[in-house]
């Protein structure tokens, strides 16, 4: 019995241990799979796979009449990776820096070039400069020398130049040493590597290896090396025995829309580094490509030479009357602004032609352009709807740029020369350009009137070419006045500032017989507000935000005021006189991978039928009254104005307008910045127009 119990006892014990240990493997188990089996998984998947991100190809942009404005052309990369092991730090230098000097010899012999990853080139004088300035070269600085903020940059390290940059990149890189130890003849042998380097072989080997650097903790990642290289180089480099160096099949962004697309179209190119941090919530990396602007930028976010010293000179002589007028024309030539084998140029130097001829060909054969010159008038925009869509058929920038040498590979030297011209070809006219818009507000004025009940379609207005109830006085545009000016309608065909003026009077007066000018200004707001003047367009581009006039109620009637609208703001406008109410967001897209983009409608403006009558009729009689619409044979609906920016330079230019006249199909808004006069303007509407309907093949037919 005493045995038995002995053995139960044993039995017991041994249980409540096997327990004990069950209960121990249940809690490992559980605090390795549940707790933290997560990040137990996660450093398991980091030892056995790599990801690797290959660049999708972008979608193409087609026009609305399925023309193809930005596409991709099959091209070949070359890319570099650290992926040798070494045996020291000095083999791993050698290897290195020789693969790479080797790369560089290879792609100069067939025509190609290394990527730059520095904010470093070489100046005309083949010496280093800085391609960067303020915050971004301070950045870049620290980022070379490893600090995370500016403030942390030691004097000397904020006062380096570009020469200094260089030649610290050069020892960390251990370009022509390794720990204060000059390579050996050997050793260079044996490496590929040159006796001596020029300038440009550090510059490129220093770039490669500072572009290496940003990847130490993902050196599985490829660093491209060159991009949209000729078949040979492939060729080359596939037949070569560069460990770590490969050839990757892919695409570059081609434009075809030319440069009055550029501004809409933008361009892609390589991720910057101070919109890396925010990029990378993205997926992206050092090496993604993204769109920078325009609508490259924006299908991004749905679809996931500095002057030198003798230009400098040549500037301050043609300030000072030093220079000659044939001494400008040569400095055209050049620098390569013309040609020298163009025909002029011989007949010029040998007094065939005089300066003032040659130049005036040179501008006539646009061998010279407004946007060279920036002469005012140099530069415009205009913006084409459809007016029962609100769809975007046209939005162009003057002058605009080759998106082409902007897109993968920056081409700094054109960044450089169309960042520094005077008329602002980087500028997206049509959208950020913001200007009072003349006359061309007149229709509010009037439909406020007749709303308000200050004024009706008959109401008659004598102007003696000067509006003096209140001071100062504002004069008419015609001097000796309209006279007797029958209705709203006249009003608009002729433009009449008195009368416009008096309907602003009429809105502010209170029933006590005296003048408000605030009780002016709010009518007028409330109808600007009512056209949607106080709002974005909705186009899918960066766009400045507009002004409706908040003082001086009397000017701000014919358009002046504090308003302030951009070309693509008034082209809106125009759309919703077509319509006759409807107001929509403006749209570039027609679709998006086969989803067709549906017209959103921002407002509905409901008004007498008189009051639109009384606006379309004043609005059409102002065409037929201009010599510029002679004989067009569509009928269409406009109004002009000009605006005042400063006293010094012409007024801008500016027109409204829609066609036909009875059913509006199409709406255009133009400004011609220091266009001198509103005809300037109208005469671009025409041409709008008068394109539209002959794509069509409706304007030959009516001419018929």
């Amino acid at each position: 019995m005493n045995k038995f119990k002995k053995e139960a006892a044993r039995s017991i014990v041994l249980l409540a241990v096997l327990t004990i240990l069950f209960m121990v493997l249940i809690g490992r188990l559980f605090f390795l799979q549940i707790v933290n089996g997560e990040k137990y998984t996660e450093k398991f998947n980091l030892r056995i796979k790599r990801e690797i991100t290959l660049p999708g190809t972008r979608g193409n942009i087609y026009d609305r009449n399925g023309k193809p404005l930005a596409v991709n052309k099959l091209a070949w990369s070359v890319t570099i990776e650290d992926q040798g092991s070494y045996a020291s730090e000095r083999e791993r230098e050698l290897d290195l820096n020789g693969k790479i000097y080797q790369l560089i010899t290879l792609l100069e012999k067939h025509g190609d070039s290394m990527e730059n990853a520095l904010q470093i080139r070489l100046d005309k004088n083949g010496n280093y400069e800085f391609t960067a300035d303020g915050f971004q070269l301070d950045r870049f600085k620290a980022d070379v020398y490893g600090r995370s903020q500016i403030e942390d940059l030691t004097e000397e390290e904020q006062a380096a130049d570009a020469e200094d940059v260089v030649a610290y990149l050069a020892d960390k890189f251990c370009v022509y040493s390794q720990a204060d130890k000059e390579y050996t003849e050997k050793e260079r042998e044996a490496y590929g590597l040159p006796e001596e380097f020029q300038k440009k072989e550090v510059l490129d080997i220093v770039s490669m290896r500072y572009a290496l650097f940003l990847q130490t903790y993902q050196k599985y990642l490829s660093v491209t090396a060159a991009r949209d290289v000729s078949p040979e180089t492939a060729a080359a480099v596939m037949e070569s025995d560069l460990s770590g160096v490969d050839v990757r099949e892919g695409s570059i962004r081609v434009y075809e829309g030319g440069e009055a697309c550029a501004p809409v179209l933008g361009y892609t190119g390589p991720v910057s580094a101070e919109d890396l941090e925010e990029s990378e919530e993205k997926g992206y990396t050092v090496n993604s490509i993204v769109g920078k602007s325009g609508m490259e930028e924006y299908l991004e976010d749905v679809l996931q030479d500095h002057a030198t010293f003798d230009e400098l000179i040549y500037k301050y002589l043609v300030l000072e009357d030093k220079i000659l007028p044939e001494q400008i024309c040569m400095i055209l030539y050049d620098q390569g602004a013309a040609d020298k084998a163009d025909g002029d140029f011989e007949s010029w130097q040998h007094g065939g032609i005089s300066t003032h001829e040659l130049v005036l060909r040179k501008i006539d054969k646009l061998e010279i352009t407004p946007a060279d010159l920036a002469l005012d008038p140099c530069s415009g925009s205009a913006v084409v709807t459809d007016t029962k869509t609100g769809e975007v058929l046209a939005c162009v920038s003057y002058p605009g740029y080759d998106n082409n040498r902007f897109a993968g590979q920056m081409d700094e030297e054109y960044y450089y020369r169309i960042y520094n011209k005077a008329s602002l070809p980087l500028y997206n006219r049509a959208t950020q350009q913001l200007s009072a818009p003349g006359s061309t507000f007149k229709p509010v004025t009037v439909i406020a009137g007749m709303e308000e009940g200050a004024i009706n379609a008959g109401t008659a207005v004598v102007c003696d070419g000067v509006f003096d109830k209140v001071d100062p006085p504002l004069k008419c545009w015609h001097e000796a006045g309209h006279g007797s000016v029958s209705g709203a309608a006249s009003a608009l065909q002729n433009s009449c500032n008195d009368y416009l003026c008096e309907i602003s009077y009429r809105l502010g007066m209170g029933e006590d017989g005296m003048y408000s000018d605030e009780q002016a200004l709010a009518v007028l707001q409330e109808y600007a507000g009512l056209f949607d003047l106080d709002k974005k367009s909705g186009i899918e581009l960066p766009e400045s935000s507009p002004q409706v006039t908040d003082s001086y109620a009397i000017p701000s009637a014919i358009g002046q005021g504090t308003n302030n609208f951009s070309t693509v703001q008034l082209a809106r406008y125009a759309t919703t006189l077509g319509n006759r109410g409807t107001s929509f967001a403006l749209t570039l897209i027609d679709q998006i991978d086969g989803a067709e983009n549906e017209p959103e409608i921002e407002s509905q403006i409901d008004l007498a039928p008189e009051v639109w009558d009384t606006v379309h009729i004043g609005m059409e009689w102002y065409i037929q009254s201009t010599q510029i619409f002679n004989d067009f044979p569509i009928t269409a609906a406009g109004k002009s104005g000009t605006a005042q920016e400063i006293k010094t330079r012409p007024d801008h230019s500016l027109f409204i307008g829609f066609a036909p006249a009875d059913v509006p199909e199409i709406a255009a808004a133009v400004r011609i910045t220091n266009g001198y006069e509103a005809g300037n303007a109208v005469a671009c509407g025409r041409e709008i127009f008068e394109t539209y309907y002959t794509l069509k093949g409706e304007l030959y037919e009516k001419n018929e």
